[in-house]
């Protein structure tokens, strides 16, 4: 019996069993007897079955009250069984919103191949595993729960729950000052087993760690060597401390968890001789951890507790701790040890030789790459450039060393930095006599000197190195963001859009949501080019880009409307309507990308007709199918045909993207009628109603509901104008309007969407109302409106105050209190 055939009867099992325990009326032995046939049922029953009855179970008006709170209690402590949260994930990714429309498997087939995780069902994961039950306290919630979380974490699940995991601990939990910090429930649940690992020493200062003081005081025996923590240990905690820095874009969680360890991380970055195999699985995790966190807190303050304990092999110089050491095993891995009396006296004596090769790796910790090269010349271009530069002011032996490296550079094969460097070696070399100003330009304010060491640090946070980490680069992208609000005159405001861009192709969603923000500071200054570098990128002329990158650029244009506002005028208006209604309409064609669909449907063909031949077709039946029902069976084709459906056919546009481009127009109509103007207004109320009547296909429904919204959109900014006394100059006339309203009954009574029926009968009631509306006065109007005047010939005045001869107002005595 499979699980969609036993849920109702396990539910009514569940039921049953609930109200024998937890009845109010019954006598105490014969709850007691059914609160242990309860917990048996609970007990012997699969974690995922149980999520979705309790799911069920718990819904408003289903249950009385006194039976629904015990079956909340057992829903909320499912986590805490052995599958539970791995279970509760899945249950999240499949039940939640934006997962609507993409078919997927049932129960039976759920895992790595289940439904999709988005950043929505993210968040609501990681809502429902960081919230302590009220049954339990928040250690003992954690400690249930790590042990799932760190298999995950060790790739159980697969790389993307492997993430998604690290991210639910870094922001849900270790987010949270109550459970985050050093000491809380959540740090010693998450942070303490990994920061123990690697440096035995915090083990055994805290009282109720695990390594015990009999313990201590057995290792201290002569002749034995105690290891502390063996390979495997080391070698997993590292890897899920690297994997939980790299997941989460916070250098503040970078910085807290990181500080314990760092130098014990350095020890094993800066590994002396390691092999192939000792470096992947010990000194690669542990340079990345250091790298990151020297790029973050790369300043005085932090690096001199690195050069102070530069040959540090575990413990710190002069602790008065456990004394320890990493160790490598003869077979291959490093462990820690404890250190007898006589090994510490050895370890007191200097080796100079490796002192001045891990000075060499700190300093080159970073290696000075293209990028960064290209970087480098660019800011010595601009301050060579600079009308205040003068070679005199710049110390001589300075002076020598910068020409000798370019000119270094300038030999090397190195392509356009090689002639980068040559044409700075000649400008530099004679630069006092290209320009001799009479008086020297006003030195840079403070502020503008601390501005650009700003703007360079944030450039070289986000392009820096090619595998800059998240937390790196957005560290980088907040400091940009302070800039761009105070309006800082160093920024390159092309560079920075052209950059921005650049990030917002890579599918990051952190990363991808400060550049939106990003783009709508911009935006307030430089409405024009913020948004012809969004158009030029949403409307991929070269056919370069996915589809889902396009419709990230569509989300940066609507953020972008929605902040101008008002302002959203003018060309970029224009353009943002044009490009829209381009994308939008029926004769989008896309030649690129219609040649590649022929190359692979002829390929598919060719493997068909190979696999016929060779009698190796694949006639397998998805386990799934076999086991629905005739009615999901036709609706999981129907869903599959309508994505399918989506997708550019024959060189045209994706249904997507034109869906993205109607609902964009709308609100562009809605923030900005005016901006728009009478011309883009009235043929995007055009396409919209031919959308509806031209293109019925059940996959085209998205594209139909986004056409009525438009018209909707048109309607609400014509009342809006109308309430607020605003003169646009064009309106929609009765004849329209009838038109209009005809069409969309049209479509409420025979349209195959049931959301573009109730929508159309929604925009219908607006106009109706919007008809009766119109033949009103305005609040603007009426306000404007004269009231009662003087009548010809007679001498009345309607305000009702005293004049004289001439017509003025006469004193009036009143009385008050």
């Amino acid at each position: 019996m499979n699980a969609q055939q036993s849920q109702p009867k396990i539910t009514q099992d569940i039921v049953d069993a609930a109200k024998k325990a937890f009845n109010p009326s019954a006598t105490a032995e014969s709850r007691e007897q059914g609160l242990h046939e309860y917990n048996e049922l609970v007990d012997r029953t699969q974690t995922w079955i149980l999520i979705h009855a309790f799911n069920a179970l718990i819904k408003p008006n289903v249950l009385p009250l006194w039976l629904r709170e015990p079956l909340m209690r057992s829903l909320t402590s499912l986590p805490l069984r052995s599958d539970g949260v791995r279970a509760t994930m899945e249950f999240v990714f499949a039940v939640h919103p934006s997962n609507t429309g993409r078919p997927t498997n049932d129960g039976g087939s759920r895992g790595k191949e289940g439904a999709a995780i988005t950043h929505e069902a993210v968040a609501v994961a990681t809502k429902l595993l960081s919230s302590v039950p009220a049954s339990t306290n928040a250690q003992q919630w954690f400690d249930g729960i790590s042990g799932q979380l760190f298999a995950l974490f060790d790739g159980e699940a697969g790389p993307d729950v492997a993430k998604t995991a690290a991210q639910i601990v870094g922001f849900g939990i270790l987010g949270k000052k109550q459970f985050g910090a050093p000491g809380a429930p959540g740090w010693n649940a998450f942070v303490q087993p990994l920061v123990e690992a690697i440096n035995p020493s915090l083990k055994s200062s805290k009282p109720n760690s695990s390594f015990k003081s009999e313990e201590v005081d057995e290792i201290v025996e002569l002749g034995r060597t105690k290891i502390l923590v063996t390979a495997s240990d080391l070698e997993r905690s590292l890897s899920r401390l690297e994997l939980l820095i790299m997941s989460n874009p916070s250098p503040g969680l970078c910085k807290r968890v990181l500080k314990p360890v760092r130098l014990q991380l350095w020890a094993l970055a800066s590994w002396m001789n390691a092999s192939q195999d000792i470096d992947k699985r010990f000194c690669r995790p542990a340079r990345i951890l250091v790298q990151t966190h020297l790029r973050l807190f790369g300043d005085v303050d932090n690096i001199i507790p690195f050069i102070r304990n530069i040959r540090c092999k575990g413990p710190l110089h002069g602790a008065e701790e456990l004394q320890w050491r990493y160790h490598l095993q003869p077979e291959g891995g490093i462990e820690a040890i404890y250190l007898a009396f006589g090994e510490q006296k050895q370890e007191a004596e200097l080796n100079w030789g490796e002192i001045e090769s891990k000075s060499t790796i700190l300093v080159e910790f970073t290696p000075l790459g293209d990028d960064i090269l290209g970087v480098v010349l660019s800011l010595l271009n601009l301050v060579i450039t600079a009308p205040t530069f003068q070679k005199s002011d710049i110390n001589p032996a300075e002076l020598m060393v910068v020409e000798g490296a370019l000119a270094r550079i300038g030999d090397q094969d190195r392509g356009d930095a090689s002639i980068t460097a040559k044409n700075l070696a000649l400008l530099l070399k004679y630069r006092d006599e290209v320009e001799k100003p009479d008086d020297k330009a006003a030195a840079p304010t403070a502020r503008q000197i601390e501005d650009r060491k700003t703007y360079n640090l944030a450039m070289n946070y986000i392009t820096g190195d090619s595998d800059n980490p998240p937390p790196v680069v957005s560290e980088g992208l907040n400091l940009l963001s302070n800039l761009i609000v105070a309006e800082s005159p160093v920024l390159d405001i092309s560079a920075v859009t052209v950059l921005m861009s650049n990030l917002l192709k890579e599918n990051e969603d952190f990363i991808n949501l400060r550049v939106i923000r990003i783009f709508t500071q911009l935006a307030n200054k430089h409405p024009k080019s913020t948004m012809q570098e969004l158009l030029d990128h949403y409307l991929d002329a070269q056919e370069k880009s996915s589809t889902d990158t396009r419709l990230r650029f569509g989300e940066a244009i609507l953020q972008v409307i929605e902040r101008l506002g008002e302002t959203f005028t003018g060309e970029a208006a224009q353009n943002a309507g044009e490009s829209m209604l381009s994308i939008a309409g029926r004769r989008g064609y896309r030649p690129k990308t219609m040649a590649k669909q022929v190359r692979e449907e002829r390929l598919n063909e060719l493997k068909r007709k190979k696999a016929e031949t060779s009698g190796d077709a694949d006639d397998d039946v998805d386990m799934a199918d076999e086991e629905a029902t005739p009615d999901e069976m036709a609706k999981n084709e129907i869903l599959a045909q309508i994505v399918q459906g989506w997708e550019s056919n024959r060189g045209s546009e994706d249904i997507r993207m034109r869906t993205s481009a109607l609902s964009i127009f709308g609100n562009a109509i809605e923030t900005n009628i005016l901006g728009m103007g009478p011309t883009l207004v009235s043929a995007g109320v055009d396409l919209s109603i031919n959308i509806l009547a031209m293109e019925p296909e059940l996959e085209k429904g998205i594209l139909r509901r986004a056409a009525i919204l438009v018209i909707l959109s048109f309607v609400r900014a014509l009342d809006k104008a109308k309430e607020s006394g605003q003169k646009l100059g064009f309106g929609l006339t009765d004849q329209s309007r009838e038109d209009i309203q005809r069409t969309l009954n049209y479509i409420a009574a025979t349209d195959n969407d049931g959301l573009v029926q109730q929508h159309a009968r929604d925009v219908v009631e607006s106009l109706e109302n919007w008809g009766m509306a119109s033949l009103l006065p305005s609040q603007a109007e009426a306000n404007a409106a004269p009231g009662l005047a003087r009548l010809a010939g007679l001498h009345v005045n309607p305000e009702g105050t005293l004049v004289d001869a001439a017509g003025r107002p006469r004193p009036r005595i009143e009385e008050v209190e």
